[in-house]
């Protein structure tokens, strides 16, 4: 009787032994299935660090200096990745610097920003429009090297220029038209 007992205890001890390894089976196989399911989610749906309107502020004490809004931005360490911008620069009251693109990327370790796509600067009635544009965030200067063309109470057509918002002033590379009205 005890070798019976014996061999039943053995039998219940290997089949729970069993059970176990096939339960922890079945939870890694099943935990592994979902973490696969949730990246490819994730990649199929192409958000992959992706975030919805985004809005960054520069200020100097408790004045605010800037501000930008994206649609949609991708941050990847230092640099930020950005769609349907509007940067708003509020130098003189009552009269903002509106800066529009398609796209665009900010490098913060370089206190750098880049805008493409359709670029408008609007300021006190005049436009300047240009395929491209850089600026220098803590300097406020903004830079193309493109052709652009400046609109409003007159009518500029230039390659390159730099301009500093804050005081007003653009300086243009090479004018090859101006046209007062």
């Amino acid at each position: 009787m005890n070798k019976t007992l014996s061999n039943r205890k053995f039998l219940l001890c290997a089949f729970g032994v069993l059970v176990l390894f096939f339960s922890f089976w079945s939870l890694w196989r099943g935990y592994r299935f979902y973490q696969a399911q949730g990246k490819k989610e994730v990649e199929e749906s192409g958000e992959r660090g992706y975030v919805k309107a985004l809005c960054l502020t520069s200020s100097r004490g408790s004045e605010v200096i800037w501000v930008m809004k994206a649609g949609k931005a991708q941050l990847s360490g230092d640099k930020i990745r950005l769609w349907d911008i509007m940067i708003t620069y509020f130098f003189e009251p009552g009269k903002p610097v509106i800066i529009k693109g398609l796209e665009g990327c900010i490098d913060r370790k370089r206190e750098m920003g880049e805008i493409w796509g359709d670029v408008t600067v609007t300021h006190q009635g005049e436009t300047l429009y240009v395929d491209r544009m850089s600026w220098e965030t803590k300097k406020n200067i903004l830079e193309s090297s493109l052709p652009f063309i400046i609109t409003g109470k007159y009518r500029i057509e230039g390659v390159g220029f730099v301009a500093k918002p804050s005081l007003g002033w653009v300086r243009v590379k090479k004018l090859k038209k101006a046209v007062f009205y």
